[in-house]
């Protein structure tokens, strides 16, 4: 995708553009497929560059996506490779000048400062976000051609569900979800259990009050996955572990039978989250972990607040176990 490619498309047009998690970053994309379904606009959905990539002009979600020419009725654009000027525009975008550009420096001060940011800053961020949410969530459309929305917002679950039934891996990847299915899940009850790891040391974010304690959050999950199996009353089944924490793997692994897993690699720092720490080395592996889910007939999710990365499996799955709120 150049300059030429962007402003030749007749329609209005919605970019996502967001280099957070996997979920984070589907769920952001949702969103703007939400209110370009509303608005009749094109999406484009452009993930350069991409923390999952080496190269800052590979688009990644058509390098692991199958991109759909449309979503019940949005026409989709995902183009491989993402020009320097292109990239320049989405990351620095001149319209609407009142809302995007004092963003773009507003959100460089606050990685600049840090934990220090002065609450001005802070407040043009918010201001931004809040007008953003009520443009999709009133579905309210401007006269710019051009919207560009970086934020994952998770607010219209339910609306947003059909953009996640339509998403399709690659083939090769696609290819490697089907050969563990066959290997580990053929003729059992699968239960899936996706657990996200959140030291306390790391920014407070609405996980960490869930692993305060981190010996009594394995209890709960351990107590709360041997009520689960208890409940099937004879059936075979399979245990389908999906964790960012090599700690967390150890403890199912070690009080648990049929415990199977995707072989990813882990990071070192219980201060950083994986997709922060080893992004490159472990993308593949987390795509075919976040669709192994979605074949859960039986679907665990912890933290109770959930995280953005197994809602698809949610969606797919028979049965969502939930934890108690605190």
């Amino acid at each position: 995708m150049n300059l030429r490619t962007l402003f030749n498309i007749k329609n209005k047009i919605v970019i996502s553009r967001r280099n957070a998690g996997f979920g984070d970053n589907l769920f952001a994309a949702a969103h703007a497929w939400h209110y370009a379904k509303k608005t009749n606009r094109t999406l484009v959905i452009n993930w350069a560059p991409s923390r999952y990539l080496k190269d800052d002009k590979t688009n990644g979600f058509s390098y692991f996506f199958d991109v759909p020419e449309e979503i019940l009725g949005v026409p989709v654009i995902a183009d491989d490779k993402v020009s320097f000027l292109a990239r320049l525009l989405i990351r620095m975008p001149i319209t609407p000048l009142k809302y995007f550009v004092p963003s773009i420096f507003a959100l460089a001060a606050r990685r600049f400062l840090k934990t220090k940011t002065p609450q001005f800053i802070n407040n043009i961020i918010t201001k931004r976000e809040d007008w953003i949410k009520d443009l999709i969530e009133q579905s309210r459309d401007v006269n710019s051609k051009l919207l560009i929305f970086d934020g994952c917002y998770g607010f219209l679950v339910d609306e947003t569900e059909p953009f996640f039934l339509q998403l399709q891996l690659n083939p090769k990847l696609s290819q490697r979800v089907d050969e563990f299915v066959e290997k580990h899940f053929k003729d059992k009850s699968v239960i899936g259990i996706h657990i996200r790891y959140y030291d306390k040391t790391m920014p407070v974010s609405n996980h960490t009050q869930y692993w305060l304690e981190p010996e009594k959050s394995l209890e709960s999950i351990k107590d709360k996955l041997n009520e689960v199996i208890d409940g099937l009353t004879g059936k075979d089944y399979i245990i389908y572990l999906a964790t960012d924490s090599k700690e967390v793997q150890d403890y199912i692994n070690q009080n648990f039978d049929k415990v199977v897993k995707y072989k990813k690699e882990f990071g070192t720092h219980d201060n950083l989250e994986l997709h922060d720490e080893r992004p490159v080395e472990t993308a593949s592996a987390s795509l075919i972990e976040m669709f192994l889910l979605t074949k859960s007939e039986i679907m665990l999710r912890f933290p109770p607040s959930g995280s953005w990365f197994s809602h698809l499996g949610s969606i797919h799955s028979d049965e969502i176990v939930n934890f108690e709120e605190n």
